[in-house]
């Protein structure tokens, strides 16, 4: 009834917008030409207006007062029909709660509704209308561990994937409420037998919900693969999965997202280099998720898995590396001297190098002053390893590391062979002095290599 009212007052608005236009059209066809210029002078009001243009502002006038009728009356209408449907889906799913074999049917209901009726399945309908017991309320009663919803969010009808990604992150978000208070409780020494033991039981609930999430995300991706080719024209489709590869579909990972801490260690390292490739929003809000207590991977080891991802991975490429590494030294109390420290002392014994690597010393040195002498480590480590026989790149980061690190880095130059050293020096002359100054001090003159001494004379 509500929807039959809201298309006649629609159907009345639509041609109290067409009357003005058919009124004005049928007085335009009738009017005689003008005999002259003369003539049309006559008719101009005093503005300098013709009628026929004053006829044309009446007109836009009143189709914009006829749309926005239309605007409001359509308004009221979707307001209405929400609030209505919201009613019936609250009974619905409070049904649902006792009887859960029924769940499935919220998901197959929510694809057949018209996109405005959607959210009066929603905690969130608007309109003033409260739902807090609809949707959201339903999956935190049932939890992760109910067999009907799992089964839902792992193979969600044709047009409901949206309400299973909510659903996951409903859950996602409970579990990591729920966690947060577990946690406050043990520090606070609060934590029985039985509050433990719900725990392990609720880890169990999760794994099983990112096995269904996981499920859906590979769905998403070969749907988002499949509309990246075109069947029908291998030269088409080529061009257009080429040209894809810079627009690197995301909704998979979108989906996973809200479940970061609740995966193993090892399923984040493997989905660090998609997180690198989304937009700088989402990579914050993964970062978000990954940056709490309990998190699978420890900070310094989520600092390395990023220094690991390949830049020639589709869609990552070295920027995005840099920003999502920026984004981390933005996040200082998660990402402190400490962690770098302990990320740096990792990495500097991988073979070969992250590429990142001196790029990330010397930012780490310019973030935390305290890490001054570790730099001179970092550097000592690397001449020992023959650096100058690395890739380029890290060379020409040690080289400028080096010069920064003037004069802490004295007694790691003056052990280094007399090509590269002399290519130090060649590179920045004004490190000649200072450095020959340091080698003929009486502390350190007896132990300069006859090497240094002739790069020096050379430089």
């Amino acid at each position: 009834a509500r929807e039959a009212e809201a298309k006649r007052l629609k159907a009345e608005a639509e041609g109290f917008a067409a009357k003005p236009v058919a009124a004005t059209a049928t007085a335009d066809d009738s009017a005689p030409a003008p005999a002259d210029a003369t003539t049309e002078e006559a008719f101009k009001n005093p503005e300098g207006k013709s009628d026929d243009a004053e006829n044309d502002d009446g007109v836009s006038k009143a189709s914009a007062e006829a749309q926005e009728t239309l605007r409001r009356v359509e308004a009221a209408a979707v307001a209405s029909a929400v609030a209505a449907v919201s009613r019936h889906i609250l009974l619905f799913c409070a049904l649902c709660n006792r009887e859960r074999a029924l769940l499935p049917k919220v998901f197959h209901a929510f694809a057949t509704l018209p996109e405005e009726l959607r959210p009066a399945l929603l905690d969130d309908a608007g309109a003033g209308v409260v739902t807090t017991g609809g949707f959201d309320g339903l999956v935190r009663l049932v939890g992760p561990e109910c067999g009907p919803l799992l089964d839902a969010v792992r193979n969600p009808p044709k047009g409901s994937e949206s309400l299973a990604a909510r659903a996951i992150r409903v859950l996602a978000d409970a579990d990591a409420a729920e966690a947060e208070y577990l946690r406050d409780a043990a520090a606070a020494g609060g934590v029985v037998a039985g509050d433990a033991a719900k725990d392990h039981g609720t880890r169990a609930s999760m794994d099983n919900l990112v096995s269904a999430a996981e499920t859906l995300a590979a769905r998403v991706r070969a749907e988002a693969d499949a509309r990246r080719t075109i069947p029908n024209d291998d030269s088409n489709a080529t061009t257009n999965e080429n040209a894809s590869n810079d627009e690197e579909s995301h909704e998979d990972v979108e989906l996973l997202l809200p479940l970061l801490s609740a995966m193993s260690a090892e399923k984040v390292r493997s989905l660090v280099p998609r997180l690198v490739a989304l937009p700088p929003e989402l990579f914050k809000q993964a970062l978000d998720r990954l940056c709490v207590s309990g998190s699978p991977l420890t900070p310094s080891e989520l600092f390395v898995a990023l220094h690991e991802v390949d830049p020639a991975t589709r869609g990552v490429g070295l920027k995005k590396i840099i920003a999502a590494c920026g984004e981390c030294f933005e996040r200082p109390d998660t990402f402190g001297a400490e962690t770098l420290a302990s990320a740096m002392s990792k990495m500097v014994e991988m073979h070969p190098l992250p590429l990142l690597f001196m790029r990330t010393v010397i930012q780490a040195e310019s973030a935390w002053p305290t890490l001054r002498e570790f730099t001179v480590n970092i550097l000592r480590s690397l001449a020992s390893k023959k650096v100058w026989k690395a890739d380029a790149k890290i060379w020409e980061g040690f080289v400028r590391c080096a010069k920064r690190a003037a004069p802490r880095s004295f007694p790691v130059l003056i052990q280094m062979p007399e090509a590269p050293l002399l290519e130090i020096l060649k590179k920045f002359p004004a490190l000649v002095e200072p450095l020959r100054a340091y080698a003929n001090a009486p502390a350190v003159a007896q132990s300069v290599p006859r090497a240094v001494r002739d790069a020096l004379a050379k430089a």
